[in-house]
């Protein structure tokens, strides 16, 4: 009797060992079932979130290069005069630096010419606004079309022009500027079917070690008065004092 009765307690504990491991075991399987769903489930959230951190990253690169354009053209707009489309007095004062700085390191001359055209008031009296900004431009065009690459055009404030002349000593200088006088005042300057008279006269300095650019410009610009009161339409130094 003691093991019968041993017996069967043995029977009904292992019945519900039997029982629970199966109850576990089923357990376990709905567990692992969801878990397969949550991972898909997650999968399927990644790819989105990659989808959308893709899309934000190339709305912030393109915000960038928007925000750094933009920035550039105001720096050109804060640099450039809006009429002429050239270098401004502004940052011509940056690029003088820059060019001193550059004969510290190589001892390379540079010069400036200034130049101021002439009688450019009775332009304005007599022709309109229109037509002084009309020459203005065709200047400035001009100018241009007469540089050197490594040169750098300024409207140094008014009818008044700067050129900053990398590389170049006196002689150069005397050569671009006599080129420079030449070609306007041979250009035909024509606005509302009338030709202007246009003319420039012209100063120019070379950059001495030790010098700013407030001395350097006030050189050119003694030159530039000399030229203006021995008969404007001029170059001084003029090409026959370096028998140019």
């Amino acid at each position: 009797l003691v093991l019968w009765s041993g017996f069967l307690i043995l029977s009904g504990w292992a019945g519900s060992l039997s029982e629970n491991l199966k109850n576990e075991l089923r357990t376990s399987h709905l567990l692992r079932t969801e878990l397969v769903k949550d991972k898909e489930h997650l999968k399927v959230l990644n790819d989105r979130l990659v989808t959308v951190n893709q899309k934000l990253e190339e709305k912030v690169e393109k915000r960038t290069q928007e925000l750094e354009q933009s920035n550039e053209e105001l720096k050109k707009l804060s640099w450039t005069d809006p009429l002429t489309q050239l270098l401004n007095r502004r940052s011509c004062e940056e690029r003088f630096k820059s060019e001193i700085a550059r004969f510290e390191r190589t001892q390379e001359p540079f010069c400036i010419i200034l130049g101021d055209l002439d009688h450019f008031k009775s332009i304005n009296d007599s022709y309109g606004h229109n037509a002084g900004d009309y020459v203005l431009v065709e200047v400035a065009n001009i100018l241009k079309e007469n540089s050197r690459k490594t040169d750098m055009v300024f409207r140094w404030g008014g009818e008044e022009f700067l050129f900053l002349l990398t590389g170049t000593e006196m002689k150069g200088g005397i050569i671009t500027g006599e080129k420079i006088r030449k070609k306007i005042e041979e250009n035909v300057f024509e606005h509302n079917q009338q030709t202007l008279p246009v003319t420039m006269s012209l100063g120019i300095s070379v950059y001495k070690e030790g010098q700013g650019m407030e001395d350097c410009v006030k050189n050119a610009d003694e030159n530039l008065y000399s030229a203006k009161k021995t008969g404007r339409n001029r170059l001084h130094p003029q090409p026959d004092s370096l028998n140019i």
